[in-house]
């Protein structure tokens, strides 16, 4: 169908899918779009309910239904609205503010994978 994703499974820490410190991990999809390299993550859930999209398209594909290549958006499982992504948390010590103080230090930005 010539769509440019690649999916992949990956396990996310919960902190990072929830922005809060909650303990575990959950199991994503992650879509990849080849062309300008944006990352979508599904869970399960909607993953499934997209392959079986994705299933019926591409059986129409092969009965030789060419207008299937041309679908809008809002029909295409492969699309995703861009949405905000939560890139990385960091651990401030706020004191200082209570006391108007300038605040020079450098700060951590970790990622999902613990990576600075």
């Amino acid at each position: 169908l010539n769509k440019y994703r690649t999916f992949e499974i990956v396990l996310m820490p919960m902190s990072s899918w929830e922005g809060t410190a909650v303990k575990g991990s959950k199991v994503l999809i992650k879509m990849r779009n080849l062309l300008n390299q944006n990352v979508w993550y599904w869970d399960d859930e909607r993953f499934i309910n997209r392959s079986y999209i994705i299933k019926e398209h591409y059986q129409k594909f092969l009965d030789g239904d060419e207008e299937i290549l041309y679908i809008s958006k809002d029909e295409d499982p492969f699309w995703e609205p861009v949405e905000e992504v939560l890139l990385g948390t960091a651990n401030v010590f706020l004191q200082s503010l209570a006391y108007s103080l300038d605040f020079a230090d450098e700060i951590c930005i970790v990622d999902y994978k613990i990576k600075r």
